[in-house]
């Protein structure tokens, strides 16, 4: 299992592998970050260049943690035989959002303002798309044998055999 690998396919346990710890290593780099950039207060740097500080923190952590939980997510949809290209879609909605958040919040937007109201609704439609992603790359099996990406996870070539991928997984 290469967590950074875009080719071949993962399979469920691969998948919730990566993404726990994932989210267990973002939320200390999170905390420990919180702290460093709680620290760094006036006269030591002004609010301009802590507020960079937290944009280039924020960037750093999004390429560290999203290479490996993007790479997971399309060998994923290559599990499931389908094209990564739909993964990559969710994830490309799910970074317009947060930065659409971000520019309201940076700008100072009313909350009332129309603008709002339609980040509202990019909201629920992410909230949409996140259950329908976690159901079909969480929950649901993929194709048994070969498929167009690849033998399934942790088989090599000339697998011939009636048992499903998950079959396999289990020691």
């Amino acid at each position: 299992m290469d967590p950074f690998s875009f080719k071949g396919r993962a399979s469920r346990r691969d998948f919730w592998t990566i993404w726990i710890a994932m989210a267990l290593l973002q939320a200390l780099v999170v905390v420990l970050g919180g702290i460093v950039l709680s620290a760094l207060r006036e006269p030591v740097v002004g609010p301009e260049q802590r507020t960079l500080a937290a944009a280039i923190f924020s960037v750093a952590i999004l390429i560290a943690f999203g290479w490996p939980l993007a790479a997971v997510g399309v060998r994923r949809s290559h599990d499931r035989n389908m094209s990564g290209g739909w993964f990559l879609i969710y994830v490309a909605f799910s970074v317009a959002t947060s930065i659409w958040d971000a520019s309201i919040s940076l700008r100072g937007v009313p909350e009332d303002a129309p603008e709002v109201v339609g980040l509202g609704i990019a909201g629920v439609l992410q909230l949409i798309l996140s259950v329908v992603f976690l159901v079909t790359f969480g929950f649901l099996k993929g194709t048994p044998g070969p498929n167009r990406y690849g033998n399934p996870p942790g088989v090599r070539s000339g697998y011939h055999s009636t048992l499903g991928r998950d079959d396999l997984d289990r020691p």
